[in-house]
Order: structure tokens, then sequence, then C-alpha cells
């Protein structure tokens, strides 16, 4: 990546810069506003298909609150609250960087939006492998009546090295790679595809410049590509956490499994707070990310 910016000019390389420190920040404020409606939908995709152990998204909730205190809510969140950090520094850095080669039409960002989500797949698939192991650990026990309850992770940290000793690393760490990419890839090209066009619908009436795009319609915009993007692949998500929560099952397996006793719903379960967290999360990135822009406008690196 850093290969990639050393041949831009000076404004464009200042421009990928800045783009890595606003993809920092908003992945950081994402997760923090909503990691519970995430810990919910990882419940609800990894339950067992017979004998549902949760009725509802709001069922569901209460039962981790009730049985893990609030804290339940937010299993697994420092491993996505410094890897969303890095996967959103990957995933704009590496979306202007391509983008710089390309002119700046929808079509171009979508191309761009390919090239980055694939990118920050090679990270988010280990990080996500372990936000899920620590958001199903323990699920269904009554922590406040079961201390002698025995933790297999204690932490993320802990997490990975043990996936990595027991599971090793391409069958262990890097598990479900290849339908992240397949789930990323795609909706990332879609996502900045629908955020640029919406951007440049808003701002067409007297062909005003970006700078002039109001943080309410960044929020609102990203809510909407946030929701849409995340629609469109989240049956491959719900085979992905399927598999990185089971070690023993191929994802043909699981896609067999979900279908046979579920049939096409199965592969939504836990859509709804999946949207919930879609429209919050990406309201929050977008507008951290526009708020950036504005408030730190790139400027040649020697000037």
């Amino acid at each position: 990546i850093l290969l990639l910016n050393r041949e831009l000019g000076d404004e464009q390389q200042a421009a990928a810069e800045m783009d890595w420190v606003a993809g920092c920040a908003a992945g950081a404020a994402g997760i923090v506003a909503c990691q519970p409606f995430d810990t919910v939908k990882v419940r609800l995709q990894t339950m067992p298909l017979t004998g549902a152990q949760y009725r509802s998204m709001g069922a569901c909730a209460a039962a981790i609150v009730r049985q893990e205190s609030v804290t339940g809510l937010y299993k697994g969140m420092l491993s996505p609250l410094l890897g969303c950090s890095a996967l959103y520094a990957v995933l704009f850095g590496v979306q202007q960087a391509a983008l710089a080669r390309l002119d700046h039409s929808p079509g171009s960002h979508a191309l761009a939006g390919l090239v980055s989500g694939t990118a920050q797949s090679l990270l988010g698939a280990p990080l996500e492998l372990s936000k899920i192991r620590l958001q199903i650990q323990g699920m269904g026990v009554n922590y406040r009546h079961s201390g002698s309850y025995s933790k297999r992770y204690s932490n993320s940290v802990s997490c990975l090295f043990k996936v990595v000793r027991e599971e090793g690393v391409a069958g262990g760490l890097f598990r479900g790679l290849p339908i992240t990419v397949l789930r990323d890839a795609p909706s990332f090209a879609l996502y900045f595809y629908m955020y640029e066009s919406l951007c440049n619908w808003s701002l067409a009436p007297g062909n005003r410049p970006r700078s002039e795009l109001s943080l309410l319609w960044s929020g609102l915009f990203g809510g909407v590509v946030g929701c849409v993007a995340w629609f469109s692949i989240y049956p491959i998500d719900t085979v992905k956490s399927e598999l990185q929560a089971n070690s023993a099952l191929s994802h043909r397996a699981i896609i067999h499994q979900i279908y046979r006793s579920a049939g096409v719903a199965g592969f939504y379960r836990g859509v709804v707070p999946c949207m919930l967290r879609a429209a919050s999360q990406n309201s929050v990135v977008f507008v951290t990310v526009e708020l950036i822009r504005k408030l730190a406008p790139c400027v040649p690196s020697g000037s």
C-alpha cells in the first residue's frame, strides 16, 4: 500500500494519507456505537437451528443482559475496536489510492471499492474469527449462577493464539478467508458506488462542489448504503459466521444444514439487528470521514 501511495503526486498522496486517518477514526467510532447490535446478530446467526434459543432480537438482547450483564453485549469488542480502525484505514486508504489512478465517476468508485474490499479482507478474516468465537462463548450460560464456568478464551489475543496453536494458520487463523473476500469485494464495490452516486445526486442542483455536502446528507447516505450493501450479501455472512464459529464443518455442509433445517429464511437469521447496526455504524463512519476531510483539507505534502 505504501508502494501504491509512492507513485502518486503530492496532492494525491496527501489525500490518500488523510483517508487512512479518516478511516481509522471512523472505524473506531462505528464499533463503539454499534457493538451490541453485532453481538445479537452473531448470536442469532450461530444459535442451534433446532430448538431455537432466542425467539427474536429483543429476546436475545434481554437474555444476554439477564445472564451475562450489559457487558455481555460488548463481548469481543477489543478485537474489532483495534481491528476496525485498521480495517477502515485500509478500506478508505486503498480506495483513495486506487481512485487516484482512475477518474472519479461512480463506476471508478465501485472498482476502487472492489480492490479495497479485497485488501481489507486479509486483515478482517482473522479479526472477525476472534470476535465471533468470543461473542458465542458461554451462549446460554447464566454467569450470575455459574461461578465455576470456565471460559475457553480470556480475550481477543488469547483467542487468536489458541486458534493458531490448535487449528493452525491456514485452517484456523484464516478460516473463512475465501468467503470473507466473496462477501466484502462485491459489497464494498456496491457500497462506494451507491455513496458516490447519492452524493452526486444531492450536489447536482447548482453543480455545487463536494465541499458543500452537508454532514446530515453524509450520515443519511451512509446509513442507506450500509443497509443495502449488507442486505445484498447477508446469506454469505451467515455462512461465514457459522464457518468461523464451528471449525468442524465445511461451508458446503453449513449451507446444506441451514437450508435443510430452516429453508431460505435460515440464511437471514439476525438480519434485523444487522440492518440496525449497518444503518447506525455507516452513518457514523461517513460523517466521521467527511468531517475529517472538511477539518483537515489535503494540501501538497511539501507545502
